[in-house]
């Protein structure tokens, strides 16, 4: 995915860990609906944060995102 978006921008949308866990928290890109309207949006600085922590000592990307996303 890297070298093919070198010159062009590729949307992907996914549910799977597996592509989720190939990308870094600075490149994601969560949609969320809320209130009946579609939110796009990256990680705040600070979850982007946490996130870093997240990979260094507990887990992957993937178990990141979705766990907040449970909550």
């Amino acid at each position: 995915m890297e070298s093919y978006s070198a010159d062009r921008q590729i949307v992907l949308s996914t549910h799977s860990a597996q592509v989720v866990d190939r990308f870094a928290p600075r490149k994601l890109r969560l949609v969320e609906r809320e209130s009946g309207h579609t939110r796009v949006h990256a990680l705040s600085a600070a979850d982007r944060d946490l996130a870093i922590r997240y990979l260094r000592d507990q887990g992957s990307l993937s178990d990141f995102v979705f766990r907040r996303s449970d909550a």
